[in-house]
């Protein structure tokens, strides 16, 4: 359900009122890949990550995607060093 306040007042209503009942949540061995295809189809920004029943924290939107450009930053300079001779 969509997180709102619905017109109503925010020093009148509870969290109840307005929170997600069956949170969608990752794995801390999932590959981040899983945890970004999740968050876009479920078009959610923040997953709870567990380590079996112990909430190690959440992940953000911003995380997976600092995640994924690291990687590609990292595999474009080893294509690079390849490329020009480094790696023969």
């Amino acid at each position: 359900r969509k997180m709102d306040l619905a017109g109503r007042a925010a020093k009148n209503t509870k969290v109840a009122d307005i929170m997600t009942t069956k949170v969608i949540y990752v794995e801390a061995s999932q590959p981040v890949e899983e945890c970004m295809a999740l968050m876009i189809d479920k078009n959610i920004r923040h997953l709870p990550v567990y380590d079996g029943k112990e909430l190690l924290g959440l992940i953000s939107v911003r995380d997976v995607l600092k995640e994924m450009v690291d990687v590609q930053k990292f595999m474009l300079s080893h294509l690079g060093h390849y490329i020009t001779g480094g790696g023969r």
